[in-house]
């Protein structure tokens, strides 16, 4: 499964490097390491996306396995409301990407 996540991430990284909308990415940043809502929050995102315009772009790439059920019964990353709510308070975007979707 490793390699497949890798794979993702290798076609993420040549999508971001051929748009020209892209004015910089970087690889597993940021790290964070905070408490929200009274819970240590330890998480590397997979890309940090500057286009220039607006806020930067956050994307993390999951493996369908690791998607945990939400309060609404939707399929998301685990503790994926805190990342957004971090992101959101940190002047981010953030979306993820499942592989093999």
């Amino acid at each position: 499964v490793v390699g497949r996540v890798n794979l993702v991430r290798d076609q993420l990284q040549l999508l971001l490097e051929g748009n020209p909308k892209v004015r910089a990415y970087c690889e597993e940043f940021p790290r964070i390491d905070e408490y929200v809502h009274g819970k240590r929050l330890r998480h590397v995102f997979s890309f940090w996306v500057d286009y220039g315009e607006g806020p930067a772009e956050l994307i993390e790439v999951v493996a369908r396995r690791s998607l945990v059920l939400n309060a609404a019964g939707d399929l998301e990353p685990e503790r994926w409301s805190d990342k957004t709510e971090w992101a959101t308070q940190n002047g981010f975007c953030c979306r993820y990407l499942v592989k093999g979707t």
